[in-house]
């Protein structure tokens, strides 16, 4: 991952507001962005939240990861740092065609999601800012397709992500709860 360079941002939102930096990458051949934000007023390495909306499409208003915003507020107030992570495409890529099974409990390779590409490229980065995040306090949250992406993370690096919140999403069990909106659990992404 290298910063993003407000003159050619791509798909990419480039923050240089104080506090902010927007990094891009490659992956699938597709460009992936991701913003960090340490708020200024604290020093020292600060645990971190990943905040994970796929929805807002790299669209850092979408994603809370603007000053003043209620996220940056909190991180303000609290003193932790905040990566904004989002997808491209407006959705994430659950490995193994969004079937995860006994035979198949984790499916978290590269080659499984280009998200899991994804992640490990925004590890890269937390590695390298060891002054102002600390790289075994970060957590990561969620609201619905995030929220289970949020748990999807935890599974997949678990010695990365100390712990995950969700929201709006939920349990299935096959037989016992409703379906989930987009028939997780009942059939794989491609058939349905």
């Amino acid at each position: 991952a290298e910063r993003c360079d407000p003159d050619s941002p791509g798909v990419c939102d480039c923050s240089d507001e104080p506090g902010f930096t927007t990094y891009t990458v490659e992956i699938s051949g597709q460009q992936r962005c991701f913003t960090v934000y340490s708020p200024p007023e604290w020093t020292g390495a600060l645990p971190t939240l990943i905040s994970l909306n796929c929805y807002a499409q790299n669209r850092l208003d979408g994603l809370g990861c603007t000053p003043n915003s209620e996220l940056t507020r909190a991180a303000k107030a609290y003193g932790f740092a905040v990566i904004c992570a989002s997808s491209t495409d407006g959705h994430w890529t659950f490995g193994n065609d969004g079937v995860i099974n006994d035979d198949r409990p984790t499916p978290c390779t590269d080659a499984d999601s280009k998200d899991i590409s994804y992640l490990r490229s925004i590890w890269r980065i937390i590695d390298g800012l060891g002054a102002l995040i600390d790289p075994g306090q970060v957590y990561a949250s969620g609201f619905s397709q995030n929220a289970m992406f949020a748990a999807y993370a935890g599974i997949c690096f678990p010695d990365r992500i100390e712990g995950f919140w969700q929201g709006g999403s939920g349990l299935f069990v096959a037989g016992e709860t409703n379906p989930l909106p987009q028939m997780e659990g009942v059939c794989r992404r491609s058939d349905y």
